[in-house]
């Protein structure tokens, strides 16, 4: 049975390399955000992801805000 033609014996497929490149992130100029799980309603869901890229950043963005707007002083 003939190999595929990518294949390299002992090593990985040539592009295997470059996507692995292309996935490692560089230094980063902001805090790390922080993978969770969060349950959302389908339909909340689909409404999010239909307001294109960037709808997780804009979410952190408005939860972030809520935050901000009911949290109360430590010290009155």
């Amino acid at each position: 049975m003939p190999f595929h033609p990518g294949f390299r014996p002992g090593g990985l497929h040539p592009g295997y390399a470059l996507a692995e490149q292309r996935r490692a992130r560089g230094s980063q100029k902001a805090p790390l955000k922080v993978p969770t799980t969060i349950r959302f309603d389908a339909d909340v869901l689909v409404a999010l992801k239909a307001t294109g890229k960037g709808w997780q950043t804009r979410v952190n963005a408005v939860i972030r805000q809520w935050i901000q707007d009911h949290s109360h002083p430590a010290n009155p």
